[in-house]
């Protein structure tokens, strides 16, 4: 088995398609829209939810099934209808095109997987199963949902401020590197947890710049 390659797309802009209109739809579409895609949905019927953000201008609704040359000029596909020889002309047109495309709980009918997703701010960490248990990667996400916690955004809210002074005092990326090493082994979460920002920040700065 072949090892997957980890990537974060950008997604901001770009036309992406998801076939089907049920709660599957629903929740591959609700991600597409926080990255900024630009979305449409093939369906002859929508879920509430979909259909509210169709009346809202927020995804584009083609209501009726899906035809062979509808994915034309999209980036990324998901397919999800409950109609299996369906699913799979998604899937095999996709790839004719080298278009990215999931077919949702067929991993055999993917050129890519859906990670399951912890979300914080600028962090952003994500876990995949190369689609063999979703299931496992949803539990382990409610773990990590439980420990990783806002101290942890305050903390890239602050880095952002100081890496270019940072990149300015330290000469190359080694030294940064082991700068910034030292910052996380420090007490700088401790503080952040106690509401004490001013005081991380501060240690933050003394750390990385002296």
């Amino acid at each position: 088995m072949n090892l997957l390659y980890p990537i974060a797309l950008l997604l901001e802009g770009r036309p992406c398609v998801v076939v089907g209109g049920g709660k599957v739809a629903e929740q591959k579409v609700k991600p597409l829209l926080d990255s900024g895609a630009q979305v449409t949905v093939i369906s002859p019927h929508l879920t509430q939810r979909l259909q509210q953000w169709v009346d809202a201008g927020q995804v584009r609704h083609l209501c009726r099934p899906y035809r062979r040359g509808d994915l034309a000029g999209a980036f990324l596909i998901y397919g999800c209808t409950d109609d299996a020889a369906v699913n799979r002309q998604v899937f095999e047109e996709a790839n004719a095109r080298g278009q990215l495309c999931n077919i949702v709980d067929v991993p055999e009918l993917c050129n890519f997987y859906a990670q399951s997703i912890v979300r914080r701010g600028n962090l952003l960490l994500t876990i995949g199963t190369h689609g063999i248990s979703p299931t496992l990667a949803k539990w382990l996400r409610e773990q990590l949902e439980e420990s990783i916690g806002p101290e942890y955004v305050e903390f890239l809210e602050i880095a952002a401020t100081l890496r270019p002074e940072a990149k300015r005092k330290l000469a190359t990326p080694a030294d940064r590197q082991k700068a910034w090493r030292r910052v996380v082994e420090s007490d700088v979460f401790d503080l952040l947890r106690r509401g004490e920002r001013q005081k991380a920040e501060d240690r933050m700065k003394e750390i990385l710049t002296g």
